[in-house]
């Protein structure tokens, strides 16, 4: 299937792209080593979701987390928010901003979206009630963009080697429950996000029992006030479960969309343009071949003979 919208979660992409291409480095103009194989890698990752998955005509959105911003608004609600992370090297965040300024050069019907403050999957729901007519696919692995899936939006997670189509009944299959902001928001209260930094609010909590209650209720003040009522909960957990309704409420609000307006979100996309001057000195740069990365600078730069003025060669079409 072909989509109208792809929108790609970049931190989950690149890092990918990243730990694979970890040997792939050049020597920048400040004699610094950087790792480039994770932009190179992100650009063929790029190159097939939309030779795949992209309808003519379509557009791509590049969702970023802001991560150089001191504001973290979820800091506000848990001190401890992300505070097991450890601060990824310089070379990563460079080499990211590069990816970042080659985006806004690459393609004519290509966006990018970064908004101070928040991350990646907040302005997921926003933009896809932007375009309520268009077919939309999601490109990430965590869990937290599934929240977006409806009849119109999918998410392509990447499993052993390729990737797979989650539609809302293939999530449920999988998941055992509804794709709705609210019940995943319930189902993570009780099994925490450990990359994240998000305790699991009952621990050693059997996943069915806590599939069953979000399968049943429809709130976490709910279930506080009807536990005892439940017969497949035992008397130890449903007092472990009332003496943590404040941990499954933080919980909750931890795990759930920030709010971001439409005005607010639109004012932070940014319309690429392809700019063939611009992309071929940051190939240089980055020591990239043009001819395999992007034959369509390579028209315009083709690379330099010996004894001879620039030649065009023949070159396969982009």
């Amino acid at each position: 299937m072909k989509y109208q919208k792809i929108f790609i979660d970049v931190s989950n992409f690149y890092y990918r792209a990243y730990s694979v291409g970890m040997n792939m480095t050049a020597k920048m103009e400040d004699k610094q080593e950087m790792v480039t194989g994770g932009i190179y890698n992100s650009l063929r990752m790029t190159q097939r979701v939309e030779r795949d998955f992209l309808a003519q005509g379509g557009e791509v959105f590049f969702l970023f987390d802001n991560c150089h911003s001191g504001i973290n608004r979820r800091k506000e609600i848990d001190p401890d928010y992300k505070a097991n992370r450890e601060k990824r090297e310089d070379a990563f965040y460079r080499s990211l901003d590069y990816l970042h300024l080659i985006l806004l050069s690459y393609k004519d019907n290509y966006r990018t979206v970064k908004v101070e403050g928040m991350e990646a999957d907040d302005l997921v729901s926003t933009l896809v009630s932007l375009y309520p007519e268009d077919s939309i696919l999601l490109v990430s692995n965590d869990l937290d963009w599934f929240r977006a899936i409806n009849s119109k939006v999918q998410v392509a997670k990447y499993e052993k080697n390729d990737y797979k189509i989650y539609d809302i009944n293939a999530f449920k299959e999988r998941y055992k429950f509804e794709p709705t902001v609210n019940k995943l928001c319930m189902y993570k209260s009780f099994t925490g996000d450990k990359g994240d930094n998000v305790p699991k609010a009952v621990p050693r909590m059997k996943t069915n029992d806590i599939l069953r209650l979000v399968t049943e209720f429809d709130s976490i003040r709910e279930i506080a006030h009807d536990i005892d009522n439940v017969d497949y909960i035992t008397d130890n957990f449903k007092h472990r479960i009332k003496e943590n309704i404040p941990r499954l409420i933080m919980n909750y609000k931890l795990v759930d969309y920030l709010d971001i307006s439409k005005d607010e979100l639109e004012e932070n996309i940014y319309k690429c343009s392809f700019n063939a001057a611009s992309l071929n000195s940051l190939y240089n740069t980055l020591k990239f071949d043009v001819s395999k990365i992007d034959p369509r600078v390579y028209q315009f730069y083709p690379k330099k003979r010996r004894g001879s003025f620039f030649t065009l060669e023949k070159i396969p079409r982009a």
